[in-house]
């Protein structure tokens, strides 16, 4: 489903909610993405009870694409997509970002950080692409539920040392 609305519905109730606000280092980005995802039609980022699966597993679910559904793509590709009103994801695991920041300290001679112990996942909100000064190319905007609940660049969402998130597109 394609439906421009909606998803600019959908992404300013979740960056407006409340209860996906963080606190105490606790951040909400798998259920701020399930919302989108629900709004837009999608009911594959949660489990059989209605209730979201955190980034890890949400990311197994698009990489697994067992409805056939899914598609991982370039960042430009998700950001059109998202454009015309589509549903996208950018996203990294756990495990993603744990060696690919230890990739970037060791390389950088520094101490190694400690193992994230979640993924990360957001929309991309319909927006033309913006230049990363850090990552030194075009990167999609994001509707990001994190450490700030706010459209941002994907550089910005994403740790910089860990390169580019996957992305994907909903099909459905």
């Amino acid at each position: 489903m394609k439906d421009l609305p909606t998803l600019r519905a959908a992404q300013a109730a979740v960056l407006d909610d409340p209860t996906l606000k963080p606190s105490g280092g606790v951040t909400h980005c798998s259920e701020g993405a399930n919302k989108v995802a629900v709004a837009m039609g999608c009911t594959e980022l949660q489990d059989g009870q209605g209730h979201f699966l955190l980034a890890d597993a949400q990311y197994a679910v698009m990489t697994a694409n067992a409805s056939g559904k899914w598609q991982k793509v370039p960042g430009c590709a998700a950001s059109l997509w998202a454009q015309d009103g589509g549903l996208a994801f950018a996203a990294m695991t756990s495990k993603m970002l744990t060696e690919r920041a230890a990739q970037a300290a060791v390389k950088a001679g520094k101490p190694i950080p400690p193992p994230e112990e979640h993924g990360h996942i957001a929309s991309l909100s319909p927006e033309a692409m913006q230049m990363s000064g850090s990552l030194g190319h075009p990167v999609p905007m994001l509707c990001n539920i994190g450490r700030e609940d706010q459209d941002e660049k994907e550089s910005a969402a994403f740790p910089v040392a860990c390169g580019e998130a996957d992305y994907f597109i909903f099909n459905g």
